[in-house]
């Protein structure tokens, strides 16, 4: 069976291929004179944990940042600023969920912002004021979460089939807080609309910037 090693990512790449399928770098070979077939091998998980560090400190001090901004800016705006907070901390929790499960880290990730949400509707029945939660929480959960999950996947290197479940996942993710703006859940559709508009950027970021990753994903999808 003909054995390839790719020096550059590390993966171990099964069959005839002259390139390694994932990063298209030249292929050590090593054979033991059995024929197989070609399969796409598993992508190595490796990933910087200080850059990862970095990104969600810097995205943490953007929305802290921001909220003193808009506080200072229009002085009685409490409840976007008090978000604010909350964005905060799901960065840190979905970079914290990303980086311990790595692999098939988008269940976790999907049932840490529905707890998250049905928090802050509890919350908002709680305290008020009036869809607080559909206005302003909600949909800055689901922008916080896009933002950090489109970075992170930049930089941990994912199996292809992880770039085209990821591209579904922030469509999702960025489809939630439109629903509200549709049933008219909220009191001002801005949050809801830019949540939107992130998503569908990091879709066409990540179809832009990973087109063989996600070709790839699609090639594979097909062949079932």
């Amino acid at each position: 069976m003909t054995h390839r090693r790719c020096p550059a990512c590390r993966a171990e790449v099964a069959g005839r291929w002259r390139r390694c399928p994932l990063c298209r770098g030249p292929l050590e070979v090593r054979d033991d004179g059995q024929a197989s077939a070609e399969t796409y091998p598993a992508a190595p998980l490796r990933f910087d944990r200080g850059q990862v560090r970095t990104v969600v400190l810097a995205l943490s001090a953007v929305f802290i940042v921001g909220s003193f901004a808009a506080q200072a800016l229009v002085p009685d705006l409490v409840a976007p600023v008090r978000t604010v907070w909350l964005s905060v901390a799901v960065v840190w929790l979905v970079a914290i969920a990303v980086v311990q499960r790595r692999r098939n880290f988008g269940s976790m990730v999907g049932w840490l912002l529905v707890l998250l949400s049905l928090a802050a509707v509890a919350w908002n029945l709680g305290t008020g004021p009036q869809l607080w939660a559909t206005t302003w929480a909600i949909p800055a959960i689901c922008t916080a979460a896009n933002l950090v999950l489109g970075i992170l996947v930049w930089i941990v290197r994912l199996d292809p089939a992880e770039y085209l479940a990821k591209a579904v996942m922030v469509a999702l993710i960025g489809l939630v807080p439109s629903l509200f703006v549709v049933f008219g859940w909220v009191t001002f559709a801005v949050p809801s609309l830019v949540c939107a508009g992130i998503s569908l950027a990091l879709i066409a970021l990540m179809l832009a910037l990973r087109p063989r990753q996600v070709g790839t994903a699609l090639h594979r999808r097909l062949q079932v």
